[in-house]
């Protein structure tokens, strides 16, 4: 049965990691590094299952929950992927449920700002 590691290496980053942006790629391929491969690399994809995820998940948690929330993100693409290929019947990633994180202000940057002024300026109202 092919591993972790080899579904990554070949069909997943040819078909998902290949057409993303490279600073999508630069975060991904630090999580695969870090995290995913270490972990999980030389497991047979048939042999992962949801205690083990879960186990990984709650220990990477304790460390960095946000961080842990986007490398599972990252696994259960990779395992969804490994489903349509025929790889997986189901993936034990998804039912993991992701760590709560607060919401978060964001602020219009002044050119945002300007953006939306332009508009508002310019554009006519239809009566």
């Amino acid at each position: 049965m092919t591993t972790f590691a080899d579904f990554v290496a070949a069909p997943w980053t040819a078909a998902c990691h290949e057409p993303c942006k490279p600073s999508t790629k630069r975060r991904v391929n630090s999580l695969l590094r870090t995290q995913l491969l270490p972990e999980f690399g030389a497991v047979s994809l048939n042999r992962l299952d949801n205690q083990d995820i879960h186990r990984w998940f709650e220990h990477y948690s304790r460390a960095a929950p946000a961080g842990a929330n986007r490398a599972l993100d990252v696994l259960t693409q990779i395992l969804g992927f490994a489903v349509a290929c025929g790889e997986l019947p189901k993936n034990p990633a998804r039912s993991i449920r992701r760590n709560p994180q607060a919401k978060k202000t964001r602020f219009l940057s002044r050119a945002e700002v300007e953006r939306v002024h332009q508009v508002l300026v310019y554009c006519p109202i239809n009566n």
